[in-house]
C-alpha cells in the first residue's frame, strides 16, 4: 500500500491524453458517415477510466479520441510483362467530419507531441490506431495500406520525432451469415430507411458497424496503454509461511513482510493445430478452443426479438448467432464468481464480452443460462489445417494454417 504522499501523487499525475484512430475507406462519403457517428455520440468520442476505490495507484483518466476520416485511391499500370500491377496513390486526411473535398497529407498525424504535453505517465503519441473498410476489403490493398503507415511510422522518427510504435491496424470484417464485406454492404443497402436507422444505433451492420468498430480498437489500445502506466498488482498474503519462517529462524518478521507483491502474468493458451481455436482479434492472444464451447450448443430460437432484414435467399430471417457461449469459466477470466460481469482479454485488455450467470439472449433469440458470451466480432476463429486427399489416400505432410476471417 503506498503512503498518502505516494497516492497523492499518483492522483496528480492524471489529466488527459488523445489517441488518434485512422478510419480509412475507398469513398469520403462513407468515411465521413462513419465519422459523423462517432462525433456525434460522446460516449464513442471520449474514454474514461474512474479506477475501483481499492486500486488507489491509478488515477482517474479521460482520453479524448481523435478520428482522422481518409481516402485510400489506389491505381494500376501494366508491366513489361502485359499483368495488370495495382498499387497505392495516396492516403489523404478530409477533415475531422470527412467533409473537406480536397485532401491533405496524413503524415502530420503521426508525429510525437512534446513530452511536457503529456504525462510521462500515459502517452498516446502520433497515431494509435488504423481501422480499414468502407468499401476497402482486399487482402492486397490492406497489405499496400499497412506498407504505407508502416513507412510514415519510420520516416517521422528519422526526421528526429521520438520513437512510436507502429499502430494497429485492422479490417473489418463480414458478419457470421455474409460470406464477404461486398455481401453484407449490400444487404445493408437492401434496407428500408428504419432499418439502417436501427443498424447505425445497434452498430451491428453498415457505417454504424464501422463506427463500433473503429472504437472498439481505440478502446483496446487505451486499455492497454492504461495498463502498461499503471500496472495492476495482486497482493499475496503469506502470513503463514512468514510464521513458519519465524519459527524456524527465531527471528522477527517486520510489517512489511506481511504481504508479498506480484505482478500477474497474462494466460494465454499455445497454438494447436489439431483443434479449431478462438483468439483475440487485436492482439492475436488464442483464449478458447471448440472444446471449450458449450455443449450441446443451444437450439436457435424461432423467434427473433429484434428487427433483422430478411435477405432474399431466406437466410437471416430468425436471426443468427453472433457470439460464442461457452460451458464454463476459464483462468485468463480471473474471478467471475459475480452475478455478472465483463471479460476482458488477458493480454491487451480490451473488452471481449461478459458473464451472467441469470443468463443472456443470444442474437438468434434464445435464451442461454447460464452464459459466458464472447461475440463474434471480438475474436478470430483459427481453423484446423485442411487435409488434402488423393486417390491413394491422404498426402502427407500437405496441410495450412487457416484464419477465418483474415484481417
Amino acid at each position: 500500500m503506498p503512503s498518502s504522499s505516494e497516492s497523492s501523487e499518483s492522483a496528480d499525475t492524471n489529466s488527459t491524453a488523445v489517441c488518434r484512430v485512422v478510419i480509412i475507406g475507398a469513398q469520403r462519403a462513407r468515411v465521413a458517415k462513419v465519422a459523423s457517428i462517432l462525433n456525434s455520440d460522446q460516449a464513442l468520442a471520449n474514454f474514461q477510466h474512474q479506477p475501483p476505490d481499492y486500486e488507489d495507484q491509478t488515477p482517474a483518466i479521460n482520453i479524448t479520441i481523435e478520428y482522422l476520416p481518409c481516402v485510400a485511391t489506389f491505381g494500376s499500370y501494366k508491366n513489361a510483362s502485359g499483368d495488370v500491377v495495382r498499387y497505392l496513390e495516396k492516403i489523404e486526411y478530409h477533415g475531422a467530419e470527412g467533409g473537406c473535398p480536397r485532401g491533405s497529407s496524413l503524415a502530420p498525424f503521426f508525429d510525437t507531441v512534446d513530452d511536457a504535453e503529456v504525462n510521462q505517465k500515459l502517452r498516446l503519441d502520433g497515431i494509435s490506431v488504423v481501422a480499414i473498410g468502407c468499401g476497402i476489403d482486399s487482402t492486397q490493398d490492406v497489405a499496400m495500406i499497412e506498407t504505407f503507415v508502416n513507412g510514415v511510422c519510420s520516416a517521422s522518427v528519422e526526421d528526429g520525432h521520438s520513437s512510436i510504435d507502429a499502430p494497429i491496424l485492422q479490417c473489418v470484417q463480414p458478419n457470421g451469415e455474409y460470406s464477404s464485406m461486398k455481401e453484407e454492404n449490400e444487404a445493408y443497402r437492401g434496407m428500408s430507411a428504419d432499418e439502417k436507422s436501427e443498424a447505425v444505433q445497434s452498430g451491428t451492420i453498415g457505417p454504424g458497424k464501422m463506427a463500433r468498430f473503429a472504437y472498439a480498437l481505440a478502446e483496446g489500445v487505451i486499455e492497454n496503454a492504461i495498463e502498461s502506466a499503471f500496472p495492476k498488482q495482486e497482493k499475496v498474503y503469506i502470513e503463514q509461511d512468514a510464521k513458519a519462517e519465524k519459527e524456524d529462524d527465531g527471528s522477527e518478521v517486520g510489517e512489511d513482510a506481511s504481504a508479498l507483491t506480484v505482478v500477474q502474468e497474462p494466460v494465454v493458451r499455445m497454438r494447436d493445430p489439431s483443434k479449431v481455436q478462438f483468439a483475440c482479434r487485436i492482439c492475436r492472444a488464442i483464449l478458447f478452443d471448440e472444446d471449450d464451447l458449450e455443449n450441446p450448443p443451444h437450439s436457435r430460437s424461432s423467434h427473433s426479438f429484434s428487427r433483422k432484414h430478411d435477405k432474399p435467399d431466406g437466410r437471416g430471417g430468425a436471426g443468427q448467432c453472433e457470439s460464442q457461449f461457452l460451458s464454463g469459466g476459464m483462468d485468463w477470466m480471473g474471478d467471475i464468481g459475480g452475478m455478472e460481469g465483463k471479460l476482458h482479454c488477458p493480454k491487451c485488455h480490451s473488452k471481449l464480452g461478459l458473464w451472467k450467470w441469470a443468463g443472456a439472449q443470444c442474437s438468434c433469440g434464445t435464451w442461454v443460462t447460464p452464459a459466458i458470451q464472447i461475440p463474434n466480432s471480438k475474436v478470430d476463429e483459427l481453423l484446423a489445417p485442411p487435409v488434402a486427399v488423393s486417390a491413394g489416400g491422404l498426402i502427407p505432410g500437405l496441410s495450412s494454417l487457416a484464419v477465418q476471417p483474415k484481417p
